[in-house]
């Protein structure tokens, strides 16, 4: 989320979209119902990992000095600024879908924050 944010957006993005429209399609079978629901169980569990990030990212610039509680401070702080800034008309939502969409991609390249991300370098030396 800090250093390649834009990946991270993109992929979020494509992921959201693409996943959503799947798992609209397989709710339309009965027989996939429920692996459509559990497919959207998962999505809503990555956003709320991502959110917890953004609240670590938060905690570690607040002067607490045990990282749990700067932790848990963090994401409390972030919920309720995501949640005011929804009430702005227009812009807090655009806001809010771009945080939960970088949000997403993040946690998905970095395979749950278990392996930090580096991209590809190109060699355009010809």
């Amino acid at each position: 989320m800090v250093h390649h944010s834009v990946v991270s957006g993109v992929v979020g993005a494509f992921t959201g979209a693409t996943a959503l429209a799947l798992f609209v399609f397989m709710a339309f079978t009965l027989i996939l119902v429920p692996v459509s629901l559990f497919g959207l169980a998962v999505g809503l569990l990555s956003v709320a990992y991502a959110y917890v990030v953004y609240g670590y990212l938060v905690g570690r610039a607040l002067p607490i000095d045990r990282p749990d509680r700067a932790a848990a401070a963090g994401v409390a702080i972030f919920v309720v600024a995501a949640d005011l800034l929804g009430r702005i008309p227009l812009l807090g939502v655009v806001v809010q879908g771009l945080l939960v969409v970088t949000g997403l991609g993040a946690v998905l390249i970095t395979y749950y924050g278990f392996r930090e991300f580096e991209p590809a370098l190109a060699d355009f030396s010809e």
